[in-house]
Protein backbone atom coordinates (compact mmCIF):
# COMPACT_ATOMS: atom_id res chain seq x y z
CA UNK A 1 0.00 0.00 0.00
CA UNK A 2 1.55 3.53 -1.10
CA UNK A 3 1.40 5.72 1.71
CA UNK A 4 1.89 9.44 1.91
CA UNK A 5 1.84 11.66 4.82
CA UNK A 6 1.76 15.22 5.36
CA UNK A 7 2.69 17.11 8.83
CA UNK A 8 1.45 20.23 7.91
CA UNK A 9 -1.40 20.08 10.86
CA UNK A 10 1.02 19.33 13.59
CA UNK A 11 3.00 22.86 12.94
CA UNK A 12 -0.38 24.53 12.38
CA UNK A 13 -2.67 23.79 15.24
CA UNK A 14 -5.03 26.68 14.84
CA UNK A 15 -6.16 26.79 11.33
CA UNK A 16 -9.01 28.85 11.27
CA UNK A 17 -11.66 27.57 9.05
CA UNK A 18 -14.57 29.49 7.77
CA UNK A 19 -16.96 26.75 8.12
CA UNK A 20 -17.21 26.00 12.04
CA UNK A 21 -18.73 24.25 14.43
CA UNK A 22 -21.53 26.91 14.55
CA UNK A 23 -22.01 27.05 10.98
CA UNK A 24 -23.01 23.36 10.45
CA UNK A 25 -25.45 23.48 13.57
CA UNK A 26 -26.95 26.65 12.19
CA UNK A 27 -27.58 25.58 8.81
CA UNK A 28 -29.17 21.76 9.76
CA UNK A 29 -31.33 23.67 12.32
CA UNK A 30 -32.57 26.22 9.91
CA UNK A 31 -33.04 23.38 7.30
CA UNK A 32 -35.17 21.65 10.10
CA UNK A 33 -37.08 24.36 11.16
CA UNK A 34 -37.64 25.63 7.44
CA UNK A 35 -38.68 22.46 6.53
CA UNK A 36 -41.60 22.23 9.12
CA UNK A 37 -42.92 25.71 8.15
CA UNK A 38 -42.53 24.69 3.91
CA UNK A 39 -44.76 21.41 5.51
CA UNK A 40 -47.58 23.33 7.42
CA UNK A 41 -51.07 23.73 5.91
CA UNK A 42 -51.34 27.46 5.66
CA UNK A 43 -51.07 28.96 2.26
CA UNK A 44 -49.24 32.26 3.04
CA UNK A 45 -46.37 34.12 2.20
CA UNK A 46 -44.55 32.83 5.43
CA UNK A 47 -44.69 29.29 3.70
CA UNK A 48 -43.61 30.18 0.30
CA UNK A 49 -40.06 31.81 2.03
CA UNK A 50 -40.02 28.89 4.35
CA UNK A 51 -39.92 26.33 1.24
CA UNK A 52 -37.93 28.77 -1.00
CA UNK A 53 -35.31 28.37 2.15
CA UNK A 54 -34.87 25.21 2.73
CA UNK A 55 -34.04 24.75 -0.68
CA UNK A 56 -31.65 26.86 -0.43
CA UNK A 57 -30.09 25.50 2.78
CA UNK A 58 -30.10 21.71 1.34
CA UNK A 59 -27.97 23.24 -1.68
CA UNK A 60 -25.89 24.60 0.72
CA UNK A 61 -25.32 21.22 2.73
CA UNK A 62 -25.16 19.33 -0.63
CA UNK A 63 -21.84 22.08 -1.27
CA UNK A 64 -20.14 20.95 1.58
CA UNK A 65 -20.40 16.98 1.54
CA UNK A 66 -23.98 16.51 3.11
CA UNK A 67 -26.74 14.20 1.70
CA UNK A 68 -30.24 13.46 3.00
CA UNK A 69 -30.68 10.49 5.01
CA UNK A 70 -32.28 6.73 3.36
CA UNK A 71 -36.37 6.88 3.71
CA UNK A 72 -35.53 3.06 3.50
CA UNK A 73 -31.85 2.39 4.80
CA UNK A 74 -29.94 0.01 2.47
CA UNK A 75 -28.95 -2.02 5.38
CA UNK A 76 -31.70 -4.09 6.02
CA UNK A 77 -30.16 -6.14 2.99
CA UNK A 78 -27.11 -6.71 5.02
CA UNK A 79 -27.87 -7.05 9.06
CA UNK A 80 -31.72 -7.25 9.02
CA UNK A 81 -33.35 -9.43 11.32
CA UNK A 82 -37.16 -9.76 12.08
CA UNK A 83 -36.85 -10.27 15.51
CA UNK A 84 -34.93 -6.68 15.76
CA UNK A 85 -38.25 -5.09 13.58
CA UNK A 86 -39.29 -2.75 15.95
CA UNK A 87 -35.44 -1.34 16.82
CA UNK A 88 -35.17 -0.94 12.71
CA UNK A 89 -38.61 1.25 12.73
CA UNK A 90 -37.34 3.54 15.34
CA UNK A 91 -33.95 3.39 13.37
CA UNK A 92 -35.15 4.09 10.13
CA UNK A 93 -37.17 7.25 11.31
CA UNK A 94 -34.51 8.59 12.95
CA UNK A 95 -31.77 8.39 9.69
CA UNK A 96 -34.90 9.96 7.49
CA UNK A 97 -34.32 13.78 6.88
CA UNK A 98 -30.86 13.68 8.41
CA UNK A 99 -27.68 15.19 6.84
CA UNK A 100 -24.95 12.54 6.75
CA UNK A 101 -21.91 13.05 5.16
CA UNK A 102 -22.42 11.58 1.41
CA UNK A 103 -19.12 9.13 2.06
CA UNK A 104 -21.40 6.71 3.39
CA UNK A 105 -23.57 5.49 0.29
CA UNK A 106 -25.55 2.91 2.24
CA UNK A 107 -27.12 5.45 5.13
CA UNK A 108 -28.32 8.21 1.80
CA UNK A 109 -31.18 8.41 0.10
CA UNK A 110 -29.97 9.34 -3.42
CA UNK A 111 -26.55 7.11 -4.02
CA UNK A 112 -25.49 8.91 -6.90
CA UNK A 113 -24.72 11.99 -4.82
CA UNK A 114 -22.06 9.28 -2.96
CA UNK A 115 -18.77 10.33 -3.29
CA UNK A 116 -15.60 7.38 -3.38
CA UNK A 117 -11.72 7.96 -2.82
CA UNK A 118 -8.95 5.95 -4.59
CA UNK A 119 -6.29 4.73 -1.73
CA UNK A 120 -3.94 4.14 -4.13
CA UNK A 121 -4.37 7.67 -6.01
CA UNK A 122 -3.86 9.40 -2.86
CA UNK A 123 -7.27 11.85 -4.41
CA UNK A 124 -7.80 12.48 -1.00
CA UNK A 125 -4.96 14.22 0.18
CA UNK A 126 -5.72 17.98 -0.10
CA UNK A 127 -8.74 18.16 2.07
CA UNK A 128 -8.00 21.93 3.14
CA UNK A 129 -8.68 24.97 0.84
CA UNK A 130 -7.61 28.19 1.33
CA UNK A 131 -10.11 31.40 0.57
CA UNK A 132 -9.07 34.69 -0.45
CA UNK A 133 -10.11 36.27 3.25
CA UNK A 134 -7.53 34.28 5.04
CA UNK A 135 -9.59 31.34 5.87
CA UNK A 136 -10.37 27.77 5.15
CA UNK A 137 -12.65 25.56 4.23
CA UNK A 138 -12.58 21.53 4.79
CA UNK A 139 -13.90 19.18 2.07
CA UNK A 140 -15.23 17.22 5.07
CA UNK A 141 -15.67 13.56 2.94
CA UNK A 142 -11.87 13.84 1.89
CA UNK A 143 -11.32 14.30 5.75
CA UNK A 144 -13.53 11.61 6.97
CA UNK A 145 -11.13 9.16 4.46
CA UNK A 146 -7.87 10.61 5.49
CA UNK A 147 -8.80 9.97 9.03
CA UNK A 148 -9.90 6.52 8.57
CA UNK A 149 -6.59 5.97 6.68
CA UNK A 150 -4.38 7.27 9.32
CA UNK A 151 -6.59 5.57 12.29
CA UNK A 152 -5.44 2.46 10.69
CA UNK A 153 -2.40 3.16 10.75
CA UNK A 154 -2.23 4.24 14.10
CA UNK A 155 -3.68 1.18 15.23
CA UNK A 156 -2.40 -1.58 13.01
CA UNK A 157 0.50 -0.49 11.57
CA UNK A 158 3.90 -2.59 12.27
CA UNK A 159 6.14 -0.09 11.73
CA UNK A 160 6.89 2.10 14.22
CA UNK A 161 7.16 5.39 12.12
CA UNK A 162 4.01 4.49 10.49
CA UNK A 163 2.27 3.75 13.65
CA UNK A 164 3.76 7.35 15.00
CA UNK A 165 2.96 9.53 12.23
CA UNK A 166 -0.70 8.35 12.06
CA UNK A 167 -1.36 8.59 15.46
CA UNK A 168 -0.39 12.18 15.12
CA UNK A 169 -1.64 13.11 12.00
CA UNK A 170 -4.98 11.58 13.57
CA UNK A 171 -4.91 13.85 16.40
CA UNK A 172 -4.62 16.82 15.15
CA UNK A 173 -7.40 16.02 12.07
CA UNK A 174 -9.90 14.56 14.74
CA UNK A 175 -9.79 18.01 16.78
CA UNK A 176 -10.20 19.63 13.33
CA UNK A 177 -13.00 17.46 12.86
CA UNK A 178 -14.82 17.90 16.09
CA UNK A 179 -14.72 21.88 15.50
CA UNK A 180 -15.91 21.60 12.39
CA UNK A 181 -19.27 20.34 14.03
CA UNK A 182 -18.99 16.21 13.08
CA UNK A 183 -18.46 13.49 15.83
CA UNK A 184 -17.14 10.06 15.64
CA UNK A 185 -20.08 7.23 16.45
CA UNK A 186 -19.39 4.91 19.48
CA UNK A 187 -18.39 1.40 19.33
CA UNK A 188 -21.76 0.27 20.77
CA UNK A 189 -25.60 1.40 20.02
CA UNK A 190 -27.86 3.70 22.32
CA UNK A 191 -29.28 2.08 25.31
CA UNK A 192 -32.69 3.03 23.50
CA UNK A 193 -31.72 1.44 20.17
CA UNK A 194 -29.88 -1.89 21.56
CA UNK A 195 -28.87 -4.58 18.46
CA UNK A 196 -30.13 -2.22 15.57
CA UNK A 197 -28.04 -3.60 12.47
CA UNK A 198 -27.23 -6.79 14.08
CA UNK A 199 -27.01 -8.56 17.48
CA UNK A 200 -23.48 -6.97 18.52
CA UNK A 201 -21.82 -3.95 16.07
CA UNK A 202 -23.35 -0.48 16.28
CA UNK A 203 -23.78 0.62 12.61
CA UNK A 204 -22.10 3.93 13.58
CA UNK A 205 -19.18 3.03 15.29
CA UNK A 206 -15.73 5.02 13.82
CA UNK A 207 -18.91 7.17 11.32
CA UNK A 208 -18.33 10.84 11.43
CA UNK A 209 -22.38 12.00 12.02
CA UNK A 210 -22.62 16.38 12.85
CA UNK A 211 -22.68 16.46 16.44
CA UNK A 212 -26.01 17.22 16.66
CA UNK A 213 -27.13 13.97 16.31
CA UNK A 214 -26.25 12.80 19.29
CA UNK A 215 -29.08 9.68 18.90
CA UNK A 216 -26.98 8.20 16.00
CA UNK A 217 -23.64 8.79 17.09
CA UNK A 218 -24.48 7.39 20.62
CA UNK A 219 -22.81 10.00 22.19
CA UNK A 220 -23.94 11.93 25.16
CA UNK A 221 -26.20 15.48 24.91
CA UNK A 222 -24.17 17.96 22.46
CA UNK A 223 -24.64 21.10 23.91
CA UNK A 224 -23.72 24.27 22.95
CA UNK A 225 -22.53 27.16 24.56
CA UNK A 226 -21.57 25.72 27.69
CA UNK A 227 -19.43 27.76 29.30
CA UNK A 228 -21.93 30.54 29.86
CA UNK A 229 -26.05 31.16 30.95
CA UNK A 230 -28.38 32.79 28.42
CA UNK A 231 -30.86 35.56 30.03
CA UNK A 232 -34.71 33.69 29.34
CA UNK A 233 -35.50 37.37 28.70
CA UNK A 234 -33.43 37.35 25.31
CA UNK A 235 -34.92 34.45 23.90
CA UNK A 236 -38.40 34.81 21.79
CA UNK A 237 -41.03 32.11 21.50
CA UNK A 238 -42.35 30.78 18.06
CA UNK A 239 -44.32 27.74 17.76
CA UNK A 240 -43.59 26.48 21.45
CA UNK A 241 -40.04 26.71 20.25
CA UNK A 242 -37.38 29.08 21.65
CA UNK A 243 -35.24 31.10 19.41
CA UNK A 244 -32.39 33.53 20.15
CA UNK A 245 -33.25 36.95 18.18
CA UNK A 246 -32.99 37.06 14.75
CA UNK A 247 -31.77 33.37 14.08
CA UNK A 248 -33.48 31.05 12.38
CA UNK A 249 -33.00 27.63 14.69
CA UNK A 250 -34.02 27.04 18.08
CA UNK A 251 -31.50 27.53 21.05
CA UNK A 252 -29.32 25.17 23.07
CA UNK A 253 -27.81 25.92 26.36
CA UNK A 254 -28.08 26.72 29.84
CA UNK A 255 -30.34 29.60 30.50
CA UNK A 256 -31.58 31.74 33.64
CA UNK A 257 -35.43 32.75 34.19
CA UNK A 258 -34.81 35.91 36.02
CA UNK A 259 -38.71 36.37 36.48
CA UNK A 260 -39.01 33.30 38.07
CA UNK A 261 -35.61 32.89 40.02
CA UNK A 262 -35.20 29.51 38.51
CA UNK A 263 -32.37 27.67 35.80
CA UNK A 264 -31.75 25.39 33.39
CA UNK A 265 -31.19 23.74 30.11
CA UNK A 266 -33.16 24.63 26.94
CA UNK A 267 -32.29 22.02 24.13
CA UNK A 268 -33.50 22.39 20.37
CA UNK A 269 -36.00 25.39 21.81
CA UNK A 270 -37.50 23.07 24.71
CA UNK A 271 -37.16 22.76 27.79
CA UNK A 272 -34.64 19.03 28.51
CA UNK A 273 -33.78 17.95 32.00
CA UNK A 274 -33.85 19.54 35.69
CA UNK A 275 -34.80 22.68 36.47
CA UNK A 276 -34.20 24.33 39.88
CA UNK A 277 -36.60 26.74 41.80
CA UNK A 278 -35.08 29.12 44.53
CA UNK A 279 -36.79 31.26 46.99
CA UNK A 280 -35.50 35.12 47.94
CA UNK A 281 -32.65 33.73 49.73
CA UNK A 282 -31.66 31.40 46.66
CA UNK A 283 -32.27 27.81 48.67
CA UNK A 284 -33.39 25.27 46.34
CA UNK A 285 -37.67 25.01 47.16
CA UNK A 286 -38.78 22.48 43.91
CA UNK A 287 -37.51 21.14 40.70
CA UNK A 288 -38.88 20.03 37.95
CA UNK A 289 -37.89 17.55 35.21
CA UNK A 290 -38.49 18.18 31.44
CA UNK A 291 -38.45 15.73 28.67
CA UNK A 292 -38.71 18.02 25.16
CA UNK A 293 -40.54 20.51 26.65
CA UNK A 294 -42.93 18.42 28.93
CA UNK A 295 -42.93 18.65 32.32
CA UNK A 296 -42.18 14.79 33.55
CA UNK A 297 -42.40 15.60 36.97
CA UNK A 298 -42.36 18.09 39.97
CA UNK A 299 -41.11 16.77 42.91
CA UNK A 300 -40.46 19.26 45.47
CA UNK A 301 -36.63 18.67 46.22
CA UNK A 302 -37.16 15.10 46.01
CA UNK A 303 -34.73 14.96 42.73
CA UNK A 304 -32.63 17.69 43.69
CA UNK A 305 -32.05 15.64 47.14
CA UNK A 306 -31.70 12.32 44.97
CA UNK A 307 -28.39 13.43 42.89
CA UNK A 308 -26.99 15.06 46.28
CA UNK A 309 -27.02 12.19 47.90
CA UNK A 310 -25.68 9.84 44.78
CA UNK A 311 -22.98 12.97 44.42
CA UNK A 312 -21.97 12.51 48.49
CA UNK A 313 -22.20 8.69 48.69
CA UNK A 314 -20.17 8.12 45.21
CA UNK A 315 -17.97 11.13 44.82
CA UNK A 316 -15.32 10.07 42.85
CA UNK A 317 -16.68 7.06 40.74
CA UNK A 318 -19.04 9.17 38.65
CA UNK A 319 -18.72 11.70 36.13
CA UNK A 320 -21.19 13.82 37.72
CA UNK A 321 -21.09 17.02 35.17
CA UNK A 322 -21.58 14.59 32.40
CA UNK A 323 -24.48 12.41 33.42
CA UNK A 324 -26.01 14.95 35.87
CA UNK A 325 -30.25 14.44 35.22
CA UNK A 326 -30.14 10.79 33.26
CA UNK A 327 -31.95 8.62 36.12
CA UNK A 328 -34.59 6.42 36.01
CA UNK A 329 -36.74 4.82 38.45
CA UNK A 330 -37.71 0.80 39.26
CA UNK A 331 -40.98 -0.36 41.48
CA UNK A 332 -39.97 -3.98 42.84
CA UNK A 333 -43.24 -4.82 44.96
CA UNK A 334 -43.49 -1.68 47.86
CA UNK A 335 -39.92 -0.60 46.93
CA UNK A 336 -38.90 2.60 45.23
CA UNK A 337 -35.03 2.90 43.65
CA UNK A 338 -33.33 5.07 41.73
CA UNK A 339 -30.48 3.98 39.06
CA UNK A 340 -28.49 7.28 38.40
CA UNK A 341 -25.75 7.33 35.53
CA UNK A 342 -22.59 7.45 36.57
CA UNK A 343 -20.24 6.65 33.77
CA UNK A 344 -20.60 5.93 29.95
CA UNK A 345 -17.79 4.04 28.79
CA UNK A 346 -16.93 2.95 25.00
CA UNK A 347 -19.13 -0.12 25.92
CA UNK A 348 -20.77 0.66 28.87
CA UNK A 349 -23.00 2.70 30.39
CA UNK A 350 -23.11 2.39 34.64
CA UNK A 351 -25.35 3.25 37.05
CA UNK A 352 -25.51 3.69 40.28
CA UNK A 353 -28.25 2.81 42.82
CA UNK A 354 -30.42 4.37 45.50
CA UNK A 355 -33.04 2.92 47.68
CA UNK A 356 -35.65 5.69 48.66
CA UNK A 357 -37.19 4.61 52.40
CA UNK A 358 -41.01 5.50 53.18
CA UNK A 359 -38.98 8.12 55.36
CA UNK A 360 -37.67 10.34 52.08
CA UNK A 361 -34.67 9.08 53.31
CA UNK A 362 -31.96 7.78 50.76
CA UNK A 363 -30.07 4.39 51.25
CA UNK A 364 -26.89 3.55 48.85
CA UNK A 365 -27.02 -0.27 47.57
CA UNK A 366 -24.37 -2.24 46.95
CA UNK A 367 -23.95 -5.75 45.08
CA UNK A 368 -21.44 -8.93 45.69
CA UNK A 369 -19.64 -9.50 42.99
CA UNK A 370 -17.23 -12.23 42.36
CA UNK A 371 -13.27 -12.64 41.87
CA UNK A 372 -12.22 -15.32 40.11
CA UNK A 373 -8.45 -16.44 38.97
CA UNK A 374 -7.87 -17.86 35.73
CA UNK A 375 -5.25 -20.45 34.78
CA UNK A 376 -4.02 -20.20 31.07
CA UNK A 377 -2.27 -23.03 28.58
CA UNK A 378 0.51 -21.69 26.38
CA UNK A 379 -1.89 -20.58 24.00
CA UNK A 380 -3.49 -18.51 25.87
CA UNK A 381 -6.42 -20.63 26.19
CA UNK A 382 -8.34 -20.74 29.65
CA UNK A 383 -7.01 -24.04 31.32
CA UNK A 384 -9.41 -23.44 34.66
CA UNK A 385 -10.81 -20.94 37.30
CA UNK A 386 -11.44 -20.62 40.72
CA UNK A 387 -13.64 -18.29 42.57
CA UNK A 388 -11.15 -16.95 44.98
CA UNK A 389 -13.71 -14.17 46.96
CA UNK A 390 -16.89 -11.69 46.79
CA UNK A 391 -16.21 -7.95 46.30
CA UNK A 392 -19.01 -4.93 47.12
CA UNK A 393 -19.71 -3.12 43.79
CA UNK A 394 -21.80 -0.42 43.60
CA UNK A 395 -21.90 0.25 39.87
CA UNK A 396 -23.70 -2.19 37.53
CA UNK A 397 -23.28 -1.92 33.55
CA UNK A 398 -26.03 -1.88 31.12
CA UNK A 399 -28.62 -3.20 33.60
CA UNK A 400 -31.94 -4.79 32.32
CA UNK A 401 -35.00 -5.39 34.29
CA UNK A 402 -37.65 -7.89 35.09
CA UNK A 403 -40.20 -6.69 37.31
CA UNK A 404 -41.86 -9.96 37.72
CA UNK A 405 -39.18 -11.82 38.67
CA UNK A 406 -37.65 -8.88 40.80
CA UNK A 407 -34.36 -9.14 38.84
CA UNK A 408 -31.92 -6.79 37.46
CA UNK A 409 -29.09 -8.10 34.80
CA UNK A 410 -26.22 -6.76 33.09
CA UNK A 411 -23.64 -7.51 30.47
CA UNK A 412 -20.60 -5.99 30.55
CA UNK A 413 -19.11 -6.36 27.64
CA UNK A 414 -14.85 -6.73 27.11
CA UNK A 415 -14.79 -5.24 24.07
CA UNK A 416 -17.07 -3.87 21.45
CA UNK A 417 -18.07 -6.87 19.08
CA UNK A 418 -19.38 -8.29 22.52
CA UNK A 419 -17.77 -12.04 22.48
CA UNK A 420 -15.88 -10.79 25.71
CA UNK A 421 -18.43 -10.45 28.51
CA UNK A 422 -19.87 -10.83 31.71
CA UNK A 423 -23.19 -11.58 32.75
CA UNK A 424 -24.50 -10.91 36.27
CA UNK A 425 -28.12 -11.55 37.74
CA UNK A 426 -29.11 -10.23 41.04
CA UNK A 427 -32.73 -10.55 42.80
CA UNK A 428 -34.77 -8.85 45.30
CA UNK A 429 -34.63 -10.23 48.87
CA UNK A 430 -37.01 -8.84 51.46
CA UNK A 431 -36.74 -9.29 55.02
CA UNK A 432 -39.17 -7.72 57.67
CA UNK A 433 -38.49 -7.08 61.21
CA UNK A 434 -39.43 -4.79 64.16
CA UNK A 435 -37.76 -2.25 62.40
CA UNK A 436 -39.88 -2.57 58.79
CA UNK A 437 -38.37 -3.96 55.20
CA UNK A 438 -35.18 -4.63 54.82
CA UNK A 439 -34.25 -4.83 50.96
CA UNK A 440 -31.23 -6.17 49.28
CA UNK A 441 -30.26 -7.47 45.84
CA UNK A 442 -29.16 -11.34 46.31
CA UNK A 443 -26.25 -12.58 43.42
CA UNK A 444 -28.60 -15.55 41.66
CA UNK A 445 -25.81 -16.26 38.64
CA UNK A 446 -22.68 -15.16 36.84
CA UNK A 447 -21.45 -16.18 33.84
CA UNK A 448 -17.80 -15.18 31.99
CA UNK A 449 -16.70 -15.32 28.41
CA UNK A 450 -12.96 -14.24 28.04
CA UNK A 451 -12.53 -15.89 24.87
CA UNK A 452 -11.45 -13.41 21.87
CA UNK A 453 -12.93 -15.97 19.52
CA UNK A 454 -15.81 -13.84 17.91
CA UNK A 455 -18.32 -15.45 19.68
CA UNK A 456 -21.39 -15.05 22.27
CA UNK A 457 -21.11 -18.11 24.26
CA UNK A 458 -20.15 -17.36 28.55
CA UNK A 459 -19.38 -20.08 30.81
CA UNK A 460 -21.20 -20.44 33.44
CA UNK A 461 -19.43 -19.66 36.75
CA UNK A 462 -21.80 -19.28 39.19
CA UNK A 463 -25.55 -20.43 39.70
CA UNK A 464 -27.75 -20.38 43.14
CA UNK A 465 -30.51 -20.72 40.77
CA UNK A 466 -30.96 -24.26 41.74
CA UNK A 467 -30.62 -23.78 45.27
CA UNK A 468 -32.92 -21.20 45.84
Amino acid sequence: MKVILYFLLIFVPNILLASSKGTLESLILTWEISKKGCESDINSSEKVMNCKTNEQIALALEEIGFCLGANQLKIYDLYYDPKFKEQYDIFEVIVKNKWIPCIYDFLIEDVSKSVKFDEDKNNYIKWLYPNVNGSFDIDVNKIIYRELIVDQMCRGSTEPELTYAGCAVREEITQIMEDYGICRGDHNNPPHLDDVGGPIIWIFRHKWIPCLYSDLTGESLVRVNDQSAFNLENLVNKNGLLFEVDTLYPFTGFVIDVEKNSNGWIVKGQKSGLWHFFDDNNELIKSEHYEEGSLINETNLVMYEMFEVAKTNFPDQCEWERNQGRFHSIFFKNAEFYAIACLSGTYNYTFVYLERKSDGTYKPLSFSYPVFDYEYTKDGDIKSSKLVGMKSEVMLCNPTYDKDQLTISTKCKGRGIGDVASYGLWQLIQNEDAWGIHNQFMLLSFKDDITLDGKVNPTEMINFLNSK
